[in-house]
C-alpha cells in the first residue's frame, strides 16, 4: 500500500488534529508500504518544497511525524534531478528516503 499526501499531511480535513491524527496511523500502520508525501504543489517547481502543511502545521503536522514509521518514505518529487536534496535534506531530520516517485510525465 502507497499512501500520497500533500507536503507534511493532507491539507483538507475536517480538523488540523484529524490531519495529525491520519499520518501518525499511517506511519504506526503495518499494513502501509510507503508513505509519499508530495514536495510540490503544481509540478513546474525547479525545486522541492520542503514546507510543511500549512493548514494544520500548528496542530503538529510537521515532518517530525515520520519519525519511526513502519513504511518506507518515498517522496514524490517533479523528477529525478530533485533526488540528492531531498534525500541530504529528509537525511538531516534524521529520516531516511529509500527512493521516490517521480510526477513528471
Amino acid at each position: 500500500v502507497v499512501i500520497t499526501t500533500s507536503h507534511s499531511a493532507p491539507y483538507q480535513t475536517d480538523s488540523p488534529s484529524d490531519a495529525v491524527a491520519l499520518v501518525r496511523s499511517w506511519a504506526a500502520d503495518e499494513n502501509v508500504d510507503v508513505l509519499s508525501p508530495q514536495l510540490y504543489s503544481s509540478g513546474d517547481e525547479k525545486a522541492p518544497e520542503f514546507d510543511e502543511t500549512a493548514s494544520c502545521v500548528d496542530a503538529g503536522c510537521t515532518w517530525d511525524l515520520y519519525a519511526g514509521a513502519r513504511a518506507d518514505i518515498m517522496p514524490s518529487i517533479v523528477d529525478d534531478s530533485q533526488y540528492a536534496a531531498v534525500a541530504s535534506w529528509f537525511a538531516g531530520r534524521s529520516l531516511t528516503t529509500t527512493g521516490f516517485v517521480q510526477w513528471k510525465q
